[in-house]
């Protein structure tokens, strides 16, 4: 009881406590709130042919028998991230929502990968450069998947739409700084390797610095030459204590932050063959 009145004196707890109690507050408080938000992750899956104009004459590229620049392939998974269902009725009819890729490219087929549930009842329309989505309703964590076969560059696929009590649109979380677009050449193994390592050993090494605050006295016997600092202040080092904890916080919130956005339910593998014929029936391709 002792330990806990002189750990709670010291000023940093005070004020590491208050800053949790206002971070807390406010967590709350936006939790608590009704939120719509419609949120879209997308990703060039593949390209094949060039990204300027410059073709080698004897390099021609057909999709469906017909000549294209080049193919591009684009996944789009869209969820509800927000708190409460999103009707499909909000979709603006002066702007609906719609997938468009630029002048002098078109979609070359468009293909319903998954949906939550079948009675979100998700329909596509294609015109050559857009694609029009409806739905008739997305529950907390409902969406689906779309992928685009389209003769743009990448990057070049753009969402477009205004939904009723959504001013924002769509939310994307798709920017990647150097790093990650660096980290895009590095095999999907290491990636997820040293992606989950490297945030648990900063965090294990913040755990034992922590460690070594609260059990000073003790550790000060084994190592003297390491805790020789701290011996005018017999007892717990709470400052020590704090930092490690804080140090330790940290990559653990990065690995939070950079877990999966959306819904597991929404995550395409490897389709078995059964699933493959029954997704193909929601496939509409652009004949002309």
């Amino acid at each position: 009881m002792q330990s806990i009145l002189v750990f709670l004196s010291e000023p940093l707890v005070g004020t590491v406590l208050g800053f949790i109690g206002v971070a807390l507050a406010v967590y709350f408080y936006f939790k608590s709130k009704q939120v719509a938000r419609l949120a879209l992750q997308s990703e060039e899956i593949a390209v094949v042919g060039s990204a300027t104009s410059a073709f080698d004459q004897h390099l021609e590229i057909r999709f469906g028998g017909e000549i294209v620049q080049r193919v591009t392939k684009t996944r789009a998974i869209i969820w509800n991230s927000g708190n409460t269902t999103i009707e499909g009725s909000r979709i603006a009819d002066a702007d609906p929502l719609r997938a468009v890729v630029g002048e002098g490219s078109q979609i070359l087929k468009v293909e319903l990968v998954r949906q939550s549930r079948p009675v979100n009842d998700v329909k596509f329309t294609i015109d050559r450069r857009q694609v029009f989505f409806n739905f008739d309703f997305l529950d907390q964590n409902d969406g689906f998947v779309v992928e685009f076969i389209h003769s743009g560059m990448r990057r070049e696929l753009e969402w477009f739409g205004t939904l009723r009590g959504i001013p924002e649109g769509l939310s994307t979380f798709n920017s990647r700084n150097p790093i990650e677009r660096l980290a895009l050449h590095l095999p999907k193994k290491v990636l997820r390797t040293v992606g989950v390592a490297a945030p648990l050993i900063a965090a294990l090494a913040g755990a034992l610095m922590a460690a070594g605050g609260l059990f000073s006295d003790h550790l000060g016997k084994l190592a003297p030459a390491f805790y020789w600092p701290l011996e005018a202040k017999p007892g717990p080092q709470w400052s020590m204590v704090l930092g490690g904890l804080l140090y330790a916080s940290l990559p653990l919130a990065m690995l939070w932050m950079r877990r999966r956005r959306f819904p597991a339910a929404l995550e395409v593998r490897a389709k078995p063959q059964s699933e493959q014929e029954e997704a193909s029936n929601g496939t509409k391709e652009l004949t002309s």
